[in-house]
């Protein structure tokens, strides 16, 4: 969320459209901001003012963390981050303009993702870990019976 929801963002230059993480400052002066992938939950003239772009689908852009309930051990992490060139007035020199009074655009660059998953062999024995919790809980419930 931008500095004029959180006013505690204020601190990470998080000025502009909610939706987007400024990274300008940590890329030389370069005009580039992180936004979840086809601006999903972002300001929505974000994604209206890139001609083109396909509406965001939670299933295939959503970054994903599942935890395992007892160990607290990362089961499944899926990370998708989309990194963006804010565009306006470009100019290639004083008389050739480039992309003249073009309105602030957020232009995707590209999007990544990462994907870390337990091995069969972990997930097998961390069902059989839950296995025998469900027993012991039988197993405790029918000592009070």
């Amino acid at each position: 969320l931008n500095a004029s929801t959180v006013k505690e963002n204020d601190a990470y230059y998080q000025y502009g459209r909610s939706g987007l993480l400024n990274l300008s400052r940590i890329s030389t002066g370069t005009p580039l901001f992180a936004s979840k992938v086809h601006f999903l939950d972002a300001d929505p003239s974000l994604l209206s003012d890139v001609v083109g772009l396909e509406p965001p689908d939670p299933a295939r852009h959503e970054s994903i963390l599942n935890i395992h309930e007892s160990t607290g051990i990362t089961a499944e992490q899926r990370s998708r981050l989309q990194f963006n060139l804010k565009i306006g007035d470009i100019y290639i020199n004083e008389r050739n303009h480039f992309l003249v009074n073009m309105n602030e655009t957020y232009l995707p660059l590209f999007w990544m993702e990462t994907i870390e998953l337990m091995s069969r062999h972990h997930q097998k024995q961390f069902h059989e870990l839950d296995d025998i919790k469900m027993f012991l809980r039988v197993v405790k419930i029918f000592a009070y019976i």
